[in-house]
C-alpha cells in the first residue's frame, strides 16, 4: 500500500522544521527519534486518517496495539550502517507477535541506505541481538544462538515514496550509509498483538523506565498518559468481553 505524495512531503516538510526548531545533530546513524508521533501531531493525524492500525490488523489477521513509532532519518554524509537485527530484540515484551510497519517518507534505493531483508530469518527464531550503542553483540541476550545470513537471503527493499511495507519481528534486516545528495527518511511503527505481556526481563526499552512495567503485566496497562508528551493510546478493537483480566 502507499501514502500519497503530498502526504510524504508534508512528513519531510515538517521533519526539516523539527531539527530546526530543536537543533538536532545527526549521530554515527543519523537522526533516531523514539515515538516521533507523540512530538509531531502531523505523524499522529496521518496514523489515524490513514487507519494504519486498521491496515496491520488486516494483515496481521487480527486485533494489535499501537507500540511505539520510530523515525529513521539518514542524512546525506551518514557512514555508518545498522547492523542486522530483528525488532523483537529490542522490545520489553514476552513474545515475538505483531507487525513493524515501515513508511518511506523518501524515496529509497541503495545509495542513500534501503533495508536489506533476511528472507525467511524469521524461522531462525530469535538471535543473539547487537547494542546499537557499542556497535557490537548485546550483554543482556548472550544465551541467544547467533543470526545466519547467507548472501542468497538478501532483498534490497526499494522502496518509491509513500510506500508501506510490513515485517515479522523476527524478520532481520540491515541498512547501509547515503551516499547520495538526498534525505533517506522512513518511518516505522510498531503494532503488537494485545495477548502478549509485559517482559522488562527481554530487553531494555524506555518504557521500562519511564512507566516502570512489571514482568507478566498486561500490555493494556501502559500509562502513557503520565509520559511528558501526553502519549495518547490507540486502542485495539478487540469487544470487552475478549480481553484479558
Amino acid at each position: 500500500d502507499t501514502l500519497p505524495t503530498e502526504t510524504c512531503q508534508r512528513l519531510g516538510e515538517d521533519l526539516l522544521v523539527w531539527r530546526q526548531h530543536i537543533n538536532i545533530h545527526p549521530n554515527q546513524y543519523g537522526i533516531l527519534s523514539h515515538n516521533i508521533f507523540a512530538q509531531r501531531p502531523i505523524f499522529k493525524k496521518v496514523l489515524s486518517q490513514f487507519k494504519l492500525q486498521q491496515k496491520a490488523e488486516q494483515i496481521y489477521g487480527g486485533p494489535l496495539l499501537f507500540f511505539q513509532d520510530n523515525l529513521i532519518w539518514k542524512p546525506p554524509g551518514t557512514t555508518t550502517s545498522i547492523s542486522w537485527h530483528q525488532d523483537y530484540s529490542y522490545w520489553p515484551l514476552s513474545q515475538p507477535k505483531g507487525i513493524t510497519m515501515w513508511i518511506a517518507i523518501d524515496d529509497i534505493n541503495s545509495l542513500n541506505g534501503c533495508m536489506m531483508m533476511g528472507i525467511g530469518s524469521h524461522h531462525q527464531g530469535e538471535c543473539i541481538p547487537n547494542d546499537f550503542v557499542e556497535n557490537k553483540p548485546a550483554q543482556w541476550a548472550q544465551n541467544l544462538p547467533s543470526l545466519r545470513i547467507t548472501n542468497d537471503m538478501i532483498h534490497p527493499l526499494k522502496l518509491p515514496q509513500g510506500s508501506i511495507c510490513v515485517h515479522h519481528p523476527l524478520c532481520a534486516h540491515t541498512s547501509g550509509e547515503n551516499r547520495s545528495k538526498t534525505q533517506r527518511r522512513a518511518w516505522s511503527i510498531t503494532f503488537v498483538d494485545p495477548h502478549v505481556r509485559w517482559s522488562p526481563k527481554h530487553a531494555p526499552h524506555p518504557y521500562n523506565y519511564n512507566f516502570g512495567v512489571q514482568e507478566e503485566e498486561d500490555i493494556n496497562n501502559l500509562p502513557l498518559h503520565l509520559s511528558k508528551w501526553n502519549n495518547e493510546r490507540y486502542n485495539t478493537h478487540i469487544p470487552p468481553h475478549e480481553k484479558q483480566e
